[in-house]
């Protein structure tokens, strides 16, 4: 009998799931826009090939786009808040989402058995979302969506994602759009190398010395940010460096209340028996390689904090004379970004929202100067992967993911 009721249920569930559907892909002419309340903005033109449909989180940041879009080829569809987790929701429960019916009516495909690509009203489909954490989250929702539901979609070249800017740059009439950390050290660099030299007492680095300590930095820099974020105090961690014998501590563990850094896997099974979570530090690796390097260019790791107490760093401004000079790495790091950015106008974005429909344009939108990536299916299937690690029911395999990548992340917002 339970099982009678069971397949009952199921088939009920499957009906259901049918009627909605159906319900979501009946349009009047193209698209029945009462369906989508103050959703959808269209676009004019009515071939697919030549249309774009931006999703975009928020209805904030939608508003900027439908502002900046260029309505002739440019259609937008803000959502609020993040989808559902479409993993392990059943058919009818996904059809029972508001955003998602909301993004199946506008496609016009249809969803399941109903599916037809011939129907498909854009051709460009851009998710558009915030570059912090949450917009990731997003991203990976949307794509797990689209994955499970419309590979065909992937599979024929239609999803993208459009890449907001992290940073505007105005130098005198110039402005320039940063699409990543990455450009933005670039640049930095590059001034960097343009305006500074750089001394360690008496001792002048070349150019060439220059921008391997600077890029050392910016890798510090970035591998500090991460240890804090794990609780692990960087000033602390290099304490325990012996450089002439290329140590550098693997493990931290927490023992009556007092920090202990250990060396290696032997040093960590002394304190087996022990009931201590050592937390791993994958940053040792790329640490000990900046250490290598420095020690070729006659500096210290220990020198990124402590004060060098026989000789000082100096930075001597190439365009005025200006001598500076700086008691450690990171001091120097900190100066040198103050000259190579002067009379530079530095604005990072935190959201979507902070541009206004001109810079949104500019930035994102405007095909002459855009960066899209294209979605295959080897990028959904990963981000499926990803979103199983991080959403799943196994915290294991979550919490090496986070260990092993976090020391990637700079200026994450929560």
């Amino acid at each position: 009998a339970n099982k009678i009721i069971e397949k009952t249920i199921l088939a009920a569930r499957a009906r259901e799931a049918a009627r909605k559907a159906r319900e979501l892909t009946r349009r009047k002419g193209a698209l029945d826009t009462a369906n989508l309340p103050g959703k959808l903005a269209d676009c004019a033109e009515k071939d697919p090939s030549l249309c774009e449909l931006y999703i975009v989180e928020g209805e904030s940041a939608g508003g900027s786009a439908k502002q900046a879009r260029d309505r002739n080829f440019q259609a937008i569809l803000p959502i609020k808040g993040k989808i559902l987790n479409v993993e392990k929701a059943r058919l009818d429960k996904i059809l029972s989402n508001e955003e998602i019916g909301t993004i199946i009516s506008a496609l016009g495909t249809g969803i399941g058995e109903d599916f037809d690509i011939s129907k498909l009203r854009y051709h460009k489909i851009i998710i558009m979302a915030d570059a912090d954490v949450d917009g990731c989250h997003i991203r990976t929702l949307l794509l797990t969506f689209f994955y499970r539901q419309f590979p065909k979609l992937i599979e024929e070249g239609y999803i993208y994602i459009a890449q907001p800017p992290l940073y505007r740059l105005k130098r005198k009439d110039i402005e320039e759009y940063i699409h990543t950390e990455k450009q933005m050290n670039d640049i930095i660099l590059k001034l960097g190398l343009q305006n500074i030299k750089f001394y360690k007492g008496k001792k002048e680095y070349t150019d060439k010395d220059t921008e391997k300590i600077i890029n050392s930095l910016i890798e510090l820099e970035k591998i500090s940010a991460s240890l804090e974020k794990k609780g692990i105090s960087f000033a602390d961690y290099i304490s325990y460096i012996d450089e002439k014998k290329k140590k550098y501590p693997l493990y931290k563990i927490v023992k009556d209340n007092k920090s202990i850094f250990i060396m290696d896997d032997d040093e960590l099974s002394k304190y087996s028996d022990e009931e201590l979570e050592p937390i791993e530090i994958f940053e040792a690796y790329e640490i000990e390689k900046i250490g290598n390097e420095f020690l070729k260019l006659d500096l210290s790791i220990k020198n990124y904090l402590n004060n060098n107490e026989k000789e000082n760093f100096i930075l001597v401004n190439k365009e005025t004379g200006q001598k500076i000079t700086c008691s450690n790495l990171k001091n120097s790091y900190e100066e040198i970004k103050k000259i190579a950015t002067k009379g530079i106008h530095i604005q990072r974005y935190k959201g979507l929202g902070e541009m206004n429909p001109e810079q949104l344009w500019e930035s994102t939108m405007d095909p002459a100067k855009r960066t899209l990536i294209k979605i295959t299916l080897e990028d959904a299937v990963e981000a499926d992967r990803i979103f199983t690690i991080l959403m799943g029911e196994d915290a294991q395999p979550r919490r090496e993911f986070i260990q092993e990548y976090a020391h990637q992340v700079k200026n994450l917002d929560i």
